[in-house]
């Protein structure tokens, strides 16, 4: 898959061409890591 740079909140994501992660990024990519894993436990758990 590949991603594009687009005027999108996940722009704000740390992306492996960007300089150095900003704290919003570290941010955003902390709150999406912890719904993403939040979600597989509660998969886990149901299955």
């Amino acid at each position: 898959m590949v991603f594009r740079r687009l005027p999108t909140p996940d722009s704000r994501l740390p992306t492996p061409d960007s300089r150095l992660p900003t704290p919003d990024s570290l941010k955003h990519g902390t709150v999406y890591l912890t719904q993403w894993i939040n979600a597989i436990s509660l998969t886990a758990q149901t299955d």
